[in-house]
């Protein structure tokens, strides 16, 4: 940490107070509280739920004098003139209430508004006692209105909307948002896609602050926030803004994503809810202990369980406290299909690629995600609150994969070959015969991934009239580790090769299933034919990476209600750093000697899994395959190190040497924006932010071998072995640091027109950054003199930020009594310096690094550079209602759907698809609750078109997520859920004009949970 937090706060509230301070002197003094005028203050509670309504619309009937209640239901209405006011209170879902209040001159009247919903009392929420029951219609209704009342282009969803979310994880509820698309890896969602950006155009946020992302230990994910360490379990709503206001990050072009937590001030009195179910994936339905996913019987059916208690005490305390864990096993089984393509473009209808290698991966994987929160808000009095919250979350993954792979060397686009000893004896597109083929058994990307997030955070806010400053700090902590041969198995590890004539056979080819018919060799399938040498090889590889954040912010706003044009000023500021460490050490190969520690004698030999067998659930012939036991070796491994080939120190040192990165980056930030109503339906909102970044970052510089021969022997050609330690440390010895520093002005613009209650017009404009990825600004250069032609890779420092540019409308209809609504919006997001991939050659004898002594003359090097513009364009339609205007307990359905079309200037600048909809339908009365969404993709293409003409495309995808719930009584309700229920595969395939071949099929089975929960 280069900041302790103490010393990183304080000067947070000095730069804020400083910045408060400024803009009060240029308040004019007539805007001070006048003594014919008070204030309203109170809170807004539904009387049939017991929550309190974040965003009900209070009014002064008569005057332009409104504002919306904030979290707790509470509203301040200053500048009331004295006497009789009328106080009017809207919310989507409950009949409007009235009431008068007496004002006196100069003083502060408390009045706490109740309201209700006559029509619907009795079919929706049950009330038994003190005990109120919540459907998931309220929860949507408070969203709803939250999203009508904002200023700007807003979506907010209440995390009870979609029903149960599987796992408690965030990206499966993100999933069915407007124009979000999530990118998987394997199984697990990780990052967000917000309308065809990539992902690092999105930022996420937790009550306004930043949250921290280890990135799978890998500096190569750059700014993308990674959704696997975080929990949705202590989130109240979800808040999506495309058009983000001056006061969050300024690094937004796709928008923000905001997780605002649970609070107890937004219940009324004590409740303790309690979740207990069990999860078992759709390939392994048994009940009774079976093999895998380790070396061990285990059950397939996996506990979850979920405890949350609220309360507040003496009307001045408000805790609530929350455990979540989930065990999920999933069934990963996945095949690839590479195939070699010949260069003619022209040819593709006809051309006959060959499928070079098949692998098949059986990789079944458990995943534990935890999540611990607390949340605590004391009430100073009614003007003066602070808050403090923690959220602590742990995931773990143990992915254990067998492989088998097949590689035909000798297969040529044709039947025949120039060289006879080169022919393919048989070729088609649906079959192949090779003479020198081989078999390897294997297993790779066998680890414990351990992850845990961190978040604390506290603050407060403070009103005084028309005055109010909210202040908060918060630290983010999040550290990721790969575990394996600590934890007892390799990562990585082969049989070797075992030769052989081969011939695969499938139906069409694009389909998935094959055949592998052996016609000649020792018999693939005997793990005894896989003799020495090679000796038994592995791996390890125990990436680790932290990534750390501290936010200090502080917010201020005046309203100016006397002005016969309403007037909120809002200014304020933030501080934020971010430190994060990656180290991926490219531990070694361990080869194994045997017992009689010499290589080559035939005691250095693979043992095999006594009882897990590996197959194709894709169909096929590849069924029951022996394993080889990564496990068994590991035991070896730790009772009998010396069995193994030392790693040579030239081999650990240029590990030691090349693998770490330490990132440290401050931003500094003051905004303000202007709210004027310019009349009760028109409000404009213009405003500005300023950033100031600061960077240094430290990565492995190679100085490359003519380099490191000139200082060891005086001349570029010089023989001293690459294994030569001195030759290392000169080589590889020096880091490269690297810095950065610029600031950025951005300007806003948000309008809005409320034509009447239930239409509105909105319009948007921002600017953004995007800052370069810290694999630029900690990388070095890498040197590969060996290749043809020698290449290099060089990262570039001296990249400027992408500059973003959104414009955004939006037409909003929300239909009668809160039952929902419709809108429509178009978007248009132009990127200028857009940060590519740049490939060039040097000429001999130009030095393309000044100063560093490497001669790059001759080298093709590889680098980024800002080296274009680019636009997306988007329209989107988004629907949500409760049909109340059905008869009987019809009116108990709800509806929703989505559906965003994107166009891209340029396709290559995204790579993203171009249709993105998601919907369903859910059914609650008397109890009973069923629930049916759907997610679907259009296909798209994933990679560049080669020199060949072929690209690889995702398939189109569709994926059913189905619920049922029934409530006996207020304690218990039973449910079941299944995630892609229809068990629809993610599919990848090479395709050009008509013709489709399969390239990878991924199996991960449907989720079923079954349980019961209960609330009181």
């Amino acid at each position: 940490m280069h900041y302790p937090v103490v010393q990183l706060l304080g000067r947070s509230v000095r730069a804020s107070l400083s910045i408060c301070l400024a803009l009060l002197f240029v308040v004019p003094a007539v805007l001070r509280a006048q003594a014919a005028t008070g204030t309203i203050t109170g809170r807004v509670l539904n009387e049939g739920t017991g929550q309190y309504l974040r965003s009900a619309v209070v009014t002064v009937a008569g005057t332009n004098i409104s504002t919306v209640a904030e979290a707790g239901g509470a509203y301040t209405l200053s500048g009331v003139p004295a006497g009789e006011a009328r106080v009017l209170v809207s919310f989507l879902g409950l009949d409007p209430s009235e009431t008068t209040v007496r004002v006196a001159a100069g003083q502060t009247v408390t009045h706490d508004i109740t309201m209700t919903n006559k029509a619907e009392a009795g079919t929706g929420v049950l009330t038994l006692a003190t005990v109120r029951v919540v459907t998931e219609r309220e929860g949507n209704f408070k969203a709803i209105q939250e999203q009508k009342a904002a200023l700007e282009i807003k979506t907010v969803i209440s995390s009870d909307a979609f029903g149960d979310v599987s796992e408690g994880n965030i990206g499966e509820f993100l999933k069915l948002m407007p124009g979000v698309m999530m990118d998987y890896v394997d199984a697990d969602v990780r990052t967000v896609s917000i309308g065809g950006l990539d992902p690092k155009y999105a930022v996420i946020m937790m009550d306004g602050a930043p949250v921290a992302s280890a990135g799978s230990s890998n500096i190569e994910t750059g700014r993308a926030f990674e959704f696997e360490q975080l929990s949705i379990s202590s989130i109240e709503t979800v808040e999506m803004s495309k058009t983000p206001t001056p006061d969050v990050a300024g690094s937004a072009l796709a928008g923000v994503i905001n997780l605002r937590s649970k609070g107890a001030f937004d219940r009324k009195g004590r409740q303790v809810r309690w979740s207990a179910s069990t999860q078992i994936n759709s390939h392994q339905t048994d009940l009774k202990k079976t093999v895998g996913p380790d070396d061990d019987k285990n059950y397939k059916f996996q506990p979850n369980i979920s405890l949350e208690y609220s309360d507040v005490f003496a009307e001045k305390l408000g805790m609530l406290v929350g455990y979540n864990f989930s065990r999920t096993f999933v069934e990963q089984n996945i095949t690839n299909y590479t195939h070699v393509f010949d260069a003619n473009p022209g040819n593709n209808e006809t051309e006959l690629p060959r499928m070079s290698v098949f692998e098949l991966t059986d990789a079944p994987k458990v995943t534990n995600r935890t999540n611990y929160n607390l949340r605590l808000d004391y009430k100073i009095s009614q003007d003066f609150m602070v808050w403090a919250r923690a959220d602590y979350n742990t995931y773990e993954a143990l992915n254990f994969q067998r492989n088998a792979r097949f590689t035909f060397n000798n297969a040529v686009n044709g039947p025949l070959a120039a060289d006879p000893k080169d022919a393919a004896t048989e070729y088609s597109l649906t079959s192949q015969t090779s003479t020198s083929a081989n078999a390897q058994l294997m297993f790779n990307n066998t680890f414990n991934k351990h992850g845990a997030t961190a978040t604390f955070g506290s603050g407060g806010f403070y009103k005084k009239g028309a005055f109010r400053a909210d202040v908060q700090g918060t630290m983010s902590r999040s550290t990721n580790f790969y575990h394996d041969v600590d934890y007892g198995y390799f990562h990585t590890g082969t049989s070797g090769p075992l030769a052989g004539t081969f011939r695969w056979e499938r139906g069409a080819p694009e389909d998935a299933a094959i055949n592998i018919i052996q016609t000649g060799g020792l018999d693939w399938r005997n793990p005894a034919n896989y003799t020495t040498p090679p000796a038994p090889a592995m791996r390890l590889q125990p990436f680790s990476s932290k990534d750390q954040r501290w936010n200090a912010k502080a917010d201020f706003r005046y309203s100016l209600t006397r002005w016969e044009t309403p007037v909120l000023l809002k200014w304020g500021g933030d501080i934020n750093e971010q430190v994060r460490n990656v180290n991926r050490p490219a531990i070694p190969t361990r080869t194994y000697l045997g017992p009689d520690l010499l290589p080559g004698t035939g005691d250095e030999r693979w043992q095999i899994e006594p009882d897990y067998l590996t197959r194709n659930l894709a169909g096929g012939n590849l069924q029951d395959i022996p394993a080889i036991d990564r496990f068994a070796m590991a035991r070896e491994y730790g009772a009998h190190p010396e069995r193994f080939a030392p790693v040579p120190a030239s081999t650990l040192l240029q590990t030691e040497l090349t693998t770490n990165w330490d990132i440290k980056e401050q931003i500094d930030s003051v905004y303000q924006q202007t709210i004027v109503k310019v009349s009760p339906k028109f409000d404009i909102a213009p405003g500005f932010r300023m950033e100031k970044t600061r960077s240094t970052a430290t990565g492995p510089f190679d100085h490359g071998n003519r380099y490191t021969q000139n200082v060891l022997t005086g001349s570029p050609t010089g023989m001293v072995p690459s294994t030569d330690l001195q030759y290392i440390r000169v080589r590889y010895g020096d880091k490269l640091t690297n810095q950065s520093d610029y600031h950025t002005w951005l300007k806003y613009l948000h309008t809005t027109y409320r034509w009447s209650n239930s239409l509105i017009f909105r319009a948007s404009f921002n600017d953004s950054i995007t800052r370069p990825n810290l694999n630029q600004l900690a990388g070095g250069v890498t040197i590969n003199a060996e290749s043809n032609p020698p290449s290099a890779t060089i990262s570039n420092p001296d990249l400027k930020p992408e500059r973003g540019r959104n414009l955004f409308a939006s037409a909003e209809y929300y239909f009668p009594k809160g039952a929902g609504f419709l809108t429509f919006s178009g978007a248009r997001r132009d990127i200028t310096d857009l940060i590519q991939s740049n490939v060039f050659d040097v000429a001999p004898g130009d030095d393309y690094i000044e100063d560093d002594g490497i001669d790059l003359g001759g080298y093709r090097v590889t680098t980024f550079a800002n080296v274009r513009k680019a636009h997306v364009t988007s329209g989107e339609l988004s629907y949500r209602q409760n049909l109340v205007f059905l008869p009987g307990f019809w009116r108990r359905l709800s509806l929703f759907g989505n559906y965003t079309r994107l166009h891209y200037d340029h396709y290559e600048n995204f790579r993203r698809p171009k249709n993105i909809a998601n919907g369903g339908v859910s059914f609650d009365h008397r109890g009973l609750s069923l629930r049916w969404n759907f997610v679907w993709v259009s296909k798209f293409r994933r990679a560049a078109t080669p020199a060949s003409g072929w690209s690889v495309f995702d398939g189109e995808r569709l994926t059913h997520d189905m619920q049922a719930a029934y409530r006996f009584s207020r304690y218990t309700t039973v449910f079941a859920s299944v995630r892609n229920v229809f068990n629809k595969p993610q599919v990848n395939y090479y395709g050009s004009g008509t013709a489709t071949i399969m390239n990878r099929y991924s199996d991960y089975g449907a989720i079923w949970t079954v349980g019961v929960r209960g609330l009181f």
